[in-house]
């Protein structure tokens, strides 16, 4: 049995969002080697009939991931959200307020302004639940007591849902970078 790596289930979630974002705002984006090598065939064959003298060249990428910058990777993504015209429907917000409140800190989530649209901690004592919390996985208690989290006061805004969908997408991908295995 081939062992799966936990980042396996999050990049299989998170690649078609970044996929289609990409495609969506970036015309020239390249998936993959294949999609490469087929754009550079193409591209040969319309030097083949033009008379400029053109050179495409290429190389490899050696450790991409780990070079990139989170800084950086967080700046284009929220940047990219920011800028699209691509709707990503959410099922339950409420969901995704709840994984921002075990993925962020407080201070993260009072400086976005959000305080009153994410899950709060019913408890103050001991140290903050996270995203390997048995609420994580939407195992919901008995009753609200029980609950280690209070709902949010309010449904965020339409912008505010979008904002709240990119910090979730850079959480994920950050994580995912953090983690990613080079063979």
């Amino acid at each position: 049995m081939r062992h799966q790596h936990k980042n396996n289930v999050l990049s299989t979630i998170l690649a078609p969002i970044i996929r289609t974002l990409a495609e969506k705002n970036e015309n020239r984006a390249i998936a993959s080697t294949e999609e490469m090598i087929a754009t550079i065939k193409k591209a040969n064959e319309k030097i083949r009939v033009s008379t400029r003298k053109i050179g495409i060249g290429s190389m490899d990428c050696k450790a991409f991931y780990p070079s990139l910058s989170r800084e950086w990777v967080k700046k284009i993504i929220l940047q990219t959200m920011e800028e699209t015209n691509v709707i990503i429907k959410v099922d339950d917000w409420r969901e995704l307020a709840l994984y921002i409140a075990l993925t962020h800190k407080q201070e993260e989530i009072d400086i976005a302004g959000w305080s009153n649209v994410i899950h709060k901690r019913r408890h103050k004592g001991g140290p903050r639940p996270g995203i390997t919390t048995p609420r994580a996985f939407s195992l919901l208690p008995e009753n609200e007591e029980e609950d280690k989290w209070k709902q949010p006061e309010r449904a965020p805004t339409e912008e505010e849902k979008k904002k709240m969908l990119a910090m979730a997408i850079v959480k994920g991908v950050v994580a995912v970078m953090a983690n990613h295995l080079q063979f």
